[in-house]
Parts: structure tokens; C-alpha cells; sequence
């Protein structure tokens, strides 16, 4: 396909060559020739259009209109030329098909890059009008308005259309797709560089037509069959290896930024030669401009706050699945480790002894051979509902491992961590718990605890305390509390 569209653009060169100075070659070469790519390009984009899925299937669907009303345009004009035998009016009936088909290209963009966030859409939307107006602004002072004496009429309106329509797709691609998204696929890269030949080749044209020197089968006719053939390559590409979605970025690359930049900077540029003139048309364009820029700079603003929203929400959400054991929605080992070191190393006054409880879920092994892992996730989970619904604000209660639940609490005096321990091992065997095959099971959990003071214990004594505690009641029976005899010390 590429093999075939160079030498079809290479052909056309050397019989653009070969007929220059031929009125009838170049009619031929202009109105018979040139439609070629330009149905191939809207046969192979329809096609796209219907065998792919998703935003791509719209996206081509769309594309292929474009390029059927630019067909039917160029249709209109080779009746003139060719039948009429005359030159088509400007403007011509040819004129609201072109523009239709440039304009259609501004939504199938957005089609394509629909997941982008709304206030980047509409920002994008703010940098197509700022940079259409800066380069429109400037475009007429510079070059057409001074050749002109006739005013601003709907011909010349129609033609200057032309250039300032194609900016704002390449705009709109730059800004909506390729600065908000990463992995864009290659065929959207091409599309941009066809909408991007087909921008030089437009202001051409319009500035050739609007001075009466346009002729068909001449050079500039190229740039519009390359981007046919872009079209038509981008199209059958997107065909045979069809495309993901691009992956929005979080936080854009805001390359339309560029672009509205030049854009507020040539109508700085016009309105610093205007100044003095008192043109009424200038002034509703600087002022336009203005608050456009000021919405952009608002959506801009808003859209990274929302940005920052969001990063502060993964934040929470990552420390969160750093801490939490996913099952039980408790506190992790990690968590309750880091915990019980931090209130080992505090010695301030009156905050008493630092108390740890290992409670373990008796007999969980036939659980899970009897009625099966989904059963014992069930009893893990209830049994940390029940513990959790125990403990006080302070204490901190984490499922350690397995079937082992750890909790990390003070106390004032180290004979008070039996009726706590107590209350915990009472709320467990509160009641059975429903399995999912309808059987039920009794929990009870075995207990062992231990104190210590702060500043006169290590973590690994504390831990061995209440290990060695837990090992002595399942020893005992199970469904027991053991203390420590005394508060470990160094």
C-alpha cells in the first residue's frame, strides 16, 4: 500500500511535469486523475469504518464521510470545468461540500480521543478558536487585506475558510490527542500528517484563488493527493492491525499550550500595528482572544486540581493496601510491628504498659479441610468483625497471619490485661458462624498476652512473651487466656 501510493505521487508529479502549459492536460490531469486516491481514500476509511469496533469504527465512519463530501466538492468542480467548461464562481457550489468535510474531521478527533477528560475537550476547543483567530487575524492583515479592495465578501470568506479550518483539526490533534495521551497509534499519526500537508496545500489554494491564478492539474494539487494517499494508508493500516484506545495521561502533556502561545502572540503583534487605528473588527478579536485565554488558564487550573485530587486519592488508596490486610480489612503485620516498635521506644509519662494479645483461631485446619478455604475465609472474616467490634479507639487490632490475630493495646496496670484479653476471647465464641454450604461452625480463639514498659523492653521480647503465652493455652485446652507471669524487661 505505501509501495503503491509513492508511485502513484511520483506518476502524478512527472505528468503534472509533462502537461504544464496544456489547458486540456491539465483539466484531465486535475478533474479525471486527481479523484482517484481521493475515493480509494473514502472507499478504505468507510471500510475501516464498518469492520472496526469502538471509538475507532465512529472515528473512520466519520473520516470517510469527510472524504465523500470533499468527493461530491470535487465532483461540483469538474462540471464546471469539464462540462460547463468555464471557471467555478467563488463561491462555488463546491464550496459547502469542502468545507462540511474539513469541518467533519474536529469531532471525528474527539470521537477518536473520547475518554479524554471533559475540561481538556473543551480546552482544546478554547486552543483551536484562540490559534484559528490569531492566524486568521494576522492572515488577513498581512496578506489578503491589503490586496484586496472589495471588503470582507462571502467568497473571499469561503476561501480564507479553507486554511483556517485545517489549523484548528491540527490544533485539536495536537492539543485532545497527542498532548493528553500516550501510545497514540500510528494511523492517527499519519492522519495528522495528511490534515498537516493538507493545511499548505489549502493556503495556497485560497491565496491563489483570491488573487486569480488557480488552475487544476497544477503543483499544488500534490499536497491534496498525498494526503488522499495518507488516508488511504492510514485507513487499511488501521484495518489490519487494529488499535487500542490511547491511555489518557493523568497529567497531560498540554502541547496545545505551544500553539496558543504563537496564536495570542500574533494578535499582540496585529493589535500592537493597529494601535491608533480604532478598527472595530480588531478589537472584538483581542478582546476574544483575552477571554479565551482566560477560560483556558480556568479550565487548565481546574483540570489540575482534579489531577491533584486524584493522585492524593491513589496516595491514601496505596497506604491504605500497604497497612491493610485485604481479607479481614484489618491492620496488616507490617502495620502492627511498626506500631508496637514506635510504643516501645515512647517513654513518656502516663501513657502505662504496652500490652500485646495474639489470639488464635482453634481448630481452623478442619475448617478448611471439612467445608473448604471459602468457608475458612468466611470464619477469618467474622472472627475479625467480632474482634474489631471489641477493641477500644486506641487499641490496634491486625490479623497477623493465618489464622493469627494481633493486638496491640495499653494498659495501666498489667493486672488489668485479663479482663480485657477476656472480653475478646467471649466476643469470638459469641455465636456460630453460617458457612456457605449452610453448615455452621462455633469459633473460639485461644489467647496469650504480655506487657512491658516502655523503654525496658525489645519488640522480639515482647513478641516471645506473648508467643510462648499463646503456645501455654492452646497447651491448656484451647479456648483459654494466658498471661505472661510478669511484664518482660531488658
Amino acid at each position: 500500500m505505501c509501495l503503491a501510493g509513492g508511485l502513484w505521487l511520483g506518476g502524478y508529479a512527472v505528468a503534472t511535469a509533462l502537461v504544464a502549459g496544456s489547458e486540456r492536460g491539465q483539466l484531465l490531469l486535475g478533474d479525471v486523475a486527481f479523484h482517484v486516491p481521493l475515493l480509494l481514500a473514502a472507499v478504505a476509511a468507510l471500510t475501516a469504518g464498518a469492520r472496526l469496533d469502538g471509538r475507532s469504527r465512529t472515528f473512520w465512519r466519520v473520516i470517510g464521510l469527510s472524504v465523500a463530501l470533499i468527493a461530491v466538492g470535487e465532483g461540483i468542480w469538474s462540471f464546471y470545468e469539464l462540462v460547463l467548461r468555464g471557471e467555478p464562481p467563488t463561491p462555488s457550489w463546491a464550496d459547502p461540500f469542502y468545507l462540511l468535510g474539513s469541518f467533519a474531521v474536529i469531532p471525528a478527533v474527539f470521537i477518536r480521543f473520547g475518554a479524554a477528560p471533559s475540561d481538556r475537550r473543551n480546552r482544546a476547543w478554547l486552543d483551536a478558536a484562540i490559534v484559528t483567530a490569531g492566524a486568521g487575524a494576522i492572515g488577513w492583515h498581512v496578506l489578503i487585506g491589503p490586496q484586496l479592495t472589495g471588503g470582507l465578501t462571502v467568497g473571499v470568506a469561503s476561501q480564507v475558510a479553507y486554511p483556517l479550518l485545517d489549523i484548528a483539526v491540527l490544533v485539536v490533534l495536537v492539543s485532545v490527542g497527542f498532548g493528553g495521551h500516550r501510545k497514540v497509534p500510528p494511523t492517527m499519526t499519519l492522519v495528522g500528517i495528511a490534515y498537516a500537508i493538507a493545511a499548505l496545500g489549502d493556503a495556497m489554494f485560497s491565496y491563489m484563488t483570491l488573487h486569480g491564478f488557480f488552475a487544476s492539474g497544477g503543483w499544488i494539487d500534490i499536497t491534496w493527493e498525498a494526503q488522499f494517499v495518507l488516508l488511504g494508508i492510514a485507513a487499511v493500516a488501521a484495518i489490519r492491525h487494529p488499535a487500542t484506545d490511547a491511555q489518557v495521561v493523568t497529567l497531560d502533556r498540554d502541547l496545545g499550550q505551544i500553539p496558543v502561545v504563537l496564536g495570542a502572540a500574533l494578535v499582540a503583534a496585529l493589535a500592537f500595528i493597529e494601535v491608533g487605528r480604532g478598527h472595530p473588527l480588531m478589537s472584538v478579536v483581542i478582546a476574544a482572544v483575552v477571554a479565551g485565554l482566560l477560560r483556558r488558564h480556568q479550565l487548565t487550573a481546574r483540570d489540575l486540581r482534579q489531577v491533584g485530587n486524584a493522585l492524593e486519592q491513589l496516595a491514601a488508596e496505596q497506604t491504605r493496601l500497604a497497612t491493610t490486610d485485604e481479607l479481614t480489612s484489618l491492620y496488616n503485620r507490617r502495620f502492627v510491628v511498626d506500631a508496637a516498635r514506635g510504643a516501645l521506644g515512647d517513654r513518656r509519662a502516663g501513657y502505662g504498659y504496652v500490652a500485646m494479645l495474639e489470639l488464635d483461631i482453634d481448630h481452623f485446619k478442619q475448617v478448611n479441610d471439612t467445608h473448604g478455604h471459602d468457608a475458612g475465609d468466611v470464619v477469618l472474616a467474622e472472627v475479625a468483625r467480632r474482634v474489631a467490634a471489641c477493641g477500644r479507639a486506641s487499641d490496634i487490632v491486625a490479623r497477623y497471619g493465618g489464622e493469627e490475630f494481633v493486638i496491640l493495646l495499653r494498659v495501666g496496670d498489667p493486672g488489668d490485661l485479663w479482663e480485657l484479653a477476656e472480653r475478646w476471647r467471649s466476643a469470638v465464641s459469641a455465636g456460630p458462624v453460617v458457612l456457605p454450604d449452610g453448615a455452621s461452625v462455633q469459633p473460639t480463639v485461644s489467647v496469650g498476652g504480655a506487657c512491658a514498659a516502655p523503654g525496658l523492653a525489645t519488640l522480639d521480647q515482647l513478641f516471645v512473651a506473648a508467643d510462648r503465652a499463646l503456645y501455654a493455652a492452646k497447651g491448656a485446652g484451647r479456648n483459654r487466656v494466658v498471661l505472661s507471669a510478669q511484664p518482660c524487661a531488658a
